[in-house]
């Protein structure tokens, strides 16, 4: 089993940045749209707002499948309430999200770099995974 734990650090009113550790170790950091402190229990449609919401808090499992949309292979977040399509995937500022979380080291606030080498040093230690292990995602606030 493969743990991929998203630990919220900063929040600003238009991006999230995360840490994300990959079996307890940091692995990279992170960035999403607005967290608005919602929990996969308590989303409905009514208090998201559509591609500039972070996912809510709680344990997703996670596949790697083809992305039409980037034409190659990326981790897709599955079963987040409210919620679809949701990949891990290279940018740097919250305009490159629409929900989607972003990989790479971080700049400053609501700035990640070296996305590209990020998110390929990832998709290495996922498919290390062996096949019919999961991978799963946990997203944690603080």
């Amino acid at each position: 089993t493969m743990l991929l734990t998203l630990q919220r650090t900063m929040r600003g009113d238009r991006y999230t940045m995360d840490t994300l550790a990959i079996n307890g170790k940091p692995f990279c950091a992170t960035l999403e749209p607005t967290d608005r402190h919602l929990t996969a229990e308590t989303i409905a449609p009514e208090n998201k707002v559509n591609g500039r919401t972070a996912i809510p808090t709680g344990r997703y499992p996670v596949s790697l499948t083809y992305s039409p949309r980037f034409d190659c292979q990326l981790p897709l977040v599955q079963s987040v309430p409210c919620f679809e399509g949701i990949r891990i995937h290279v940018g740097n500022t919250s305009k490159d999200t629409k929900g989607c979380i972003l990989v790479g080291e971080y700049r400053c606030k609501g700035l990640i770099v070296r996305s590209r080498i990020t998110l390929n040093r990832l998709m290495e230690r996922l498919e290390e995974c062996p096949e019919g292990e999961p991978i799963t995602l946990e997203v944690v606030s603080s």
